[in-house]
């Protein structure tokens, strides 16, 4: 069962088309599959929240997982080091490359999520330029200070 925490506010449409776009895998047979038209099936896919939820499934699961991945990467040099030690010759190269090809997509995979932060937080200002434009004098006391300073009739009401 999923923990509640993890699940992204999204609307019950957001979850459905979600989950029906997982199954299917296009947006056409998904569409098919819920009896919606495709166009209004696509809206829903477009929608930020059920697009961060579909990117995240896909991300969790199979080999694109990266919990996953580390596993396999781990078996593989696991099973190299046994063949190592079994032919008792043999050169620790292989072990290197693996090592290195392993080190190597962990450091991309560091790289992306850095850049994905920085995708998706908030935009600072850097410079921020504010005008204001005051139409006439106005009403109130800023209105009749103004006539009273620029010699003009004061505004009715003094």
């Amino acid at each position: 069962m999923e923990d509640k925490t993890d699940l992204m506010a999204m609307s019950p449409e957001g979850y459905t088309v979600a989950a029906a776009y997982l199954s299917a895998g296009t947006a056409a047979l998904a569409a098919r599959s819920l009896k919606m038209d495709t166009i209004e099936f696509s809206k829903h896919l477009r929608d930020p929240k059920v697009k961060a939820y579909i990117d995240q499934a896909y991300l969790d699961s199979g080999y694109r997982n990266r919990v996953a991945l580390g596993k396999v990467m781990d078996s593989i040099i696991d099973k190299k080091m046994e063949e190592l030690e079994e032919a008792e010759i043999g050169s620790s190269k292989d072990i290197l490359d693996i090592m290195q090809v392993a080190h190597k997509m962990r450091m991309e995979e560091m790289k992306a999520m850095v850049e994905y932060e920085k995708l998706h937080k908030a935009p600072e200002i850097q410079n921020q330029t504010n005008v204001q434009i005051n139409e006439g004098m106005g009403e109130g006391n800023y209105g009749r200070l103004m006539s009273q300073l620029l010699g003009k009739d004061t505004i009715e009401g003094k």
